[in-house]
């Protein structure tokens, strides 16, 4: 087995479908203007009846990255939501790698820089990809080849960001997960959360989620700060977190390497949609009939995995775009949300874990699937972690 955990790409390449034609626009009519108008008025309304003719209005902004670096560093990290130091290492680090050309022929190449604060803009703000190249000066479709490269450079990293925790690291996140609640042996905690998407043209009952909209998942586990340190991302949004766990590399690697994943009986923790299994610890069921002791023990392990759901929330709270993803394809989809996932380990490595910009409503829009391990397939007679635990949190 690799010394690093492998991580999931479930891509699904979709069509990708054409936008309205300005041509509707054109066909409205102009008649109802009032000749009696001054000329005035008549230079008032003319911009906004382009607007409306024609959608849009095109407004390039010359020379942006001057203005980016006339930011002060707090409005630098509000606009790009890394700190200036922090995203110009990174630039650093992507012109290094030759993702971005840079060769003197032909036409004037996009600078690594621009390339990089450009994607960034992207994946910060919820602005149609048009106003984003209006913004930088350069073509749409420029401006998507720069977000994919970046996008490809950021997947290509992720190895060396989104690590499962090995050797002495067992043991930080191990005591860091205990100082939270008196949780012992627990080196994770995992959910679900959906990434809300349109409506695809192919299967798209498939994505089509409980809450009733569109969306794939993204599956995270996380350590006691909030790293991710395992990522599954492009699943159906109409999976619940048991399947979607159980499709996964590690389940697999758990199942067949146990003490690989989880030494010394270690395990992860999750809430009452996964199975209790040796290696994966969720909340006993409340049924009414719970005694005080498991109702103390749902609550201690439902503040210990709090932790995920803030790590999505500042996630999508940091990267606005993890919203709504407009675009069409799954493969292109599942990229970007991984991407952002590297930023966001990047980020708190660097220091950066502003909690104003979790996004409260996002981190509890997690799964909330109904399954029982018999169901999925899951032996039910595998060691019943949870009741050790229990029974080592509250001896009789």
């Amino acid at each position: 087995m690799e010394n690093q955990l492998v991580l999931d790409y479930v891509m699904q390449p979709m069509s990708s479908s054409s936008s309205s034609s300005d041509d509707e626009w054109e066909n409205m009519s102009s008649s109802s203007s009032d000749e009696n108008e001054g000329e005035a008025d008549h230079d008032a309304i003319f911009p906004l009846f382009e607007l409306l003719l024609r959608g849009r209005r095109k407004v390039r902004v010359h020379n942006f990255l001057a203005t980016a670096h006339g930011y002060d560093d707090e409005q630098f990290r509000s606009h790009f939501r890394l700190r200036r130091i922090t995203a110009y290492r990174l630039i650093d680090d992507l012109q290094a790698s030759g993702s971005i050309p840079h060769h003197p022929d032909g036409m004037a190449k996009i600078s690594s820089e621009l390339s990089f604060l450009l994607t960034l803009w992207y994946l910060s703000n919820t602005e149609p990809l048009r106003t984003i190249a209006d913004r930088f000066d350069i073509s749409i479709s420029s401006s998507f080849r720069v977000i994919k490269r970046v996008v490809d450079w950021l997947n290509s990293i992720i190895n060396n960001q989104i690590k499962w925790p090995r050797g002495n690291r067992i043991a930080a996140v191990e005591q860091g997960f205990e100082d939270l609640r008196g949780i012992r042996g627990c080196i994770g905690a995992i959910d679900g959360t959906h990434i809300a998407i349109k409506k695809p043209l192919e299967n798209a009952m498939d994505y089509c989620n409980r809450k009733k909209f569109f969306s794939i998942i993204l599956q995270g586990i996380v350590d006691n700060n909030m790293r991710f340190t395992n990522v599954v991302c492009g699943e159906p949004g109409s999976l619940h977190d048991a399947r979607v766990l159980r499709r996964s590399e590690v389940f697999r690697f758990a199942e067949e390497e146990v003490e690989e994943l989880f030494p010394g009986d270690k395990f992860i923790i999750g809430d009452s949609a996964y199975p209790s299994l040796q290696w994966l610890v969720p909340p006993f069921k409340d049924n009414g009939a719970l005694s005080p002791q498991h109702l103390e023990f749902n609550f201690l392990h439902s503040s210990t995995r709090m932790v995920v759901e803030k790590a999505f929330g500042l996630l999508k709270g940091r990267f606005r775009r993890l919203k709504y993803l407009e675009i069409s394809n799954i493969q292109m989809m599942t990229k970007i949300v991984l991407s952002c996932c590297v930023l966001h380990n990047i980020c708190l490595e660097e220091g950066e874990d502003e909690d104003f910009m979790i996004d409260e409503e996002d981190a509890g829009m997690n799964i909330e699937g109904h399954a029982d391990g018999h169901a999925e397939g899951i032996n039910p007679l595998q060691v019943d972690r949870r009741m050790n635990l229990f029974r080592q949190m509250f001896p009789q």
